[in-house]
């Protein structure tokens, strides 16, 4: 371990009385540069190196002269009268062969005395000074300039060049100036000025900016000596121990200029072959130089690593194996080892060059198909030529490889509808009503029909096919398209307003209403009887009702209106509602006897409409009545 002295002008300027470390010291403790450290951490620095194989790691030591700008002098140059010397470490690691990143650690001494500068002429008469210890620690981007042309392929060449170098960090300084007690200020500098600095609480770590270059000069392989200069400027005024009194807001600076002795860390040669991992290309494995460091066991010129045959001699052609034919394909994966063949066939002979053997190939003399045995598919259809009926036309193996566009399994050729989907029976021809009569020839393709009318139903079986039939469902003659008469009056049943009742064409199919019909309706109307006080037809009324009935189906072309009456006797209220109640009652009764109850309305009248005196018997009897009265519909 180096003395305290070494970093103090005295025990008594930096150390205390009971022997603690010195200030300076402790910083060296807290950053880990002291000597001691500072030797470990190349010590490691080394062994890395040399774990890190292939990586490049270079480990040195530095010394020069430091020189100061500042408050003390003009400020524009550093203060070369008053040097200083300063010492440190550098740990670089290469990232190729022009850029590195530098850990550098500068420590040392710096003075200033502005004595030195007789103008002003108060500066030389002040005479202040100061001298400070520092500790630095700073990482660097260093750029090594012609540092490619170290390298001559495989070979090492020495160079001379410069590098440039810029970084940051961090600067300890323990500052001692001297304000020179004996001047007595003049008006320019008050002495207050010098008051404030000498209470002044300088900071003593600091960030600095580090930038400078230099040159290399190879001694050989391993050792290099450089030359450098550094500027540093310090985050700080106070460098010097003087700000208010001097150019104030101005930051201090200084500089480092030396030479350096650096170590590039040897390589490491993992399998003792005398080749270095960087340049070994099996690094694990010994091997001759002229293969760069890679075996070969069998001696045939193709290093292991890329000889599948690595203990039998061969030939570069099958990959470092024996190859007796000479064809490319090594003896072990030739199926015809003795003959000459392409390795798409496996080493065996292939007269059409399309991968299968000879021996294996149906078509021999043809390029084809693995999947075909050799035979070739001009169309693509996966029926081979010889095999394929239009072996130019892509078709389905159902129909030989000939073309169906329909798809119903009957080739083109031979298809009479190859646009449409058929069957075998009507030669590919469709019949969609499935009834034996091919759409081409069905006048109705969608209904199943009969040959007698080219494929058309006749539904009802008269003869006349549905598209000339008038009523297809019923049973007619051809005189009324296909329709019945039921009636027999000449009017077919459509055109018949009364369908099963013979009448004029005049009438609409009707038959007329006769004189003699109106009475026996008005006679049936005075004959119908109901029981006293309610609207119960009596038993001889029945048969009554029953004849109006069949003489309303017999005229169906008449509407009927049956209206109810009542003599005086009694409340006309209850006569009113007695006389519409039984009207109701007989249109209910024709209802069930079979007459349509839309021709049917009832309505009473109660006492309203006598047609004989309410003061008789006899004519009250005729009072009580019921009437039909008939309207004609069409």
């Amino acid at each position: 371990m180096l003395k305290w002295s070494r970093f103090c002008d005295s025990e008594a300027d930096l150390c205390s009385d009971n022997n603690q470390p010195p200030t300076s010291l402790i910083v060296l403790t807290t950053f880990g540069l002291n000597m001691k450290y500072c030797c470990s951490l190349l010590i490691v620095a080394l062994c890395f190196g040399r774990m890190a194989g292939q990586a490049t790691w270079v480990v040195g030591v530095m010394g020069g002269m430091t020189a100061y700008a500042g408050d003390l002098n003009e400020h524009q140059y550093f203060d070369y009268k008053v040097r200083e010397v300063g010492f440190g470490l550098l740990l670089r690691r290469n990232f190729g062969p022009a850029f590195s990143a530098r850990l550098n650690y500068l420590g040392g001494r710096i003075a200033g005395d502005e004595s030195h500068f007789p103008e002003p002429f108060w500066r030389a008469e002040r005479a202040f000074n100061f001298k400070a210890n520092f500790h630095e620690a700073s990482l660097l981007l260093e750029w090594d300039i012609f540092g490619y042309r170290r390298r001559n392929g495989w070979r090492f060449r020495k160079i001379f060049g410069p590098y440039v170098f810029a970084g940051a960090g961090y600067n300890y300084f323990n500052t001692r100036p001297d304000y020179n007690d004996s001047y007595r200020p003049n008006p320019i500098v008050p002495s207050e000025r010098i008051l404030a600095d000498k209470q002044a609480v300088a900071p003593t770590l600091v960030p600095v900016l580090h930038f400078g270059g230099g040159f290399k000069w190879d001694i050989d392989r391993y050792w290099l000596l450089g030359f450098e200069l550094g500027i540093r400027p310090v985050f700080s005024d106070y460098l010097d121990g003087v700000s208010v009194a001097g150019i104030s807001g101005n930051r201090d600076w200084f500089a480092f200029a030396g030479v350096s002795l650096v170590h590039r860390i040897r390589e490491v040669d993992s399998d003792r072959d005398w080749i270095p991992n960087r340049r070994d290309k099996c690094p694990l494995s010994p091997g001759p130089r002229k293969y760069r460091g890679c075996p070969d066991a069998d001696g045939d010129g193709i290093v292991d690593d890329y000889d599948e045959c690595p203990f039998v001699p061969g030939v570069l052609s099958a990959r470092g194996c024996p190859d007796a034919d000479g064809d490319g394909v090594q003896d072990s994966l030739d199926l015809c080892p003795f003959v000459f063949g392409p390795a798409s066939a496996c080493g065996c002979p292939d007269r059409d060059s399309d991968g299968i053997p000879d021996a294996e190939d149906l078509c021999p003399e043809l390029p084809g198909l693995h999947h075909l045995d050799g035979c070739p598919d001009t169309d693509s259809d996966s029926i081979p030529d010889p095999y394929d009926a239009c072996p130019y036309v892509w078709g389905p193996a159902l129909t030989f490889g000939c073309p169906d566009t329909d798809g119903d399994g009957l080739a083109d050729v031979f298809d009479l509808c190859p646009d449409q989907a058929g069957d075998w029976i009507h030669v590919g021809c469709p019949d969609r009503d499935s009834d034996g009569i091919p759409d081409y020839e069905d006048l109705c393709p969608d209904q199943p029909g009969v040959w007698a009318f080219q494929g058309c139903p006749d539904t009802d079986g008269d003869g006349i096919p549905n598209y000339l039939d008038r009523c297809p469902t019923s049973k007619g003659e051809l005189a009324f398209q296909g329709c019945p008469d039921s009636d027999k009056d000449g009017l077919p049943d459509p055109d018949d307003k009364c369908p099963y009742a013979a009448g004029s064409v005049s009438n609409h199919g009707c038959p007329e209403l006769k004189k003699q019909v109106v009475r026996q309706l008005q006679e049936a109307g005075k004959q119908i009887q109901f029981e006293t006080g309610s609207d119960k037809l009596t038993e001889a009324s029945l048969p009554v009702v029953e004849r109006v009935a069949q003489i309303l189906k017999d005229y169906p072309n008449y509407r009927v209106t049956v209206a109810g009456h009542t003599d005086s006797r009694g409340k006309k209220q209850k006569n009113q509602e007695l006389s519409e109640r039984r009207a109701a009652r007989c249109v209910e009764k024709l209802i069930e006897l079979g007459v349509e109850a839309h021709r049917l309305t009832s309505v009473g009248y109660g006492q309203t409409k006598p047609i004989a005196s309410n003061k008789t018997p006899k004519g009250r009897a005729l009072n009580r009545r019921v009437e039909f009265h008939l309207v004609r519909i069409y």
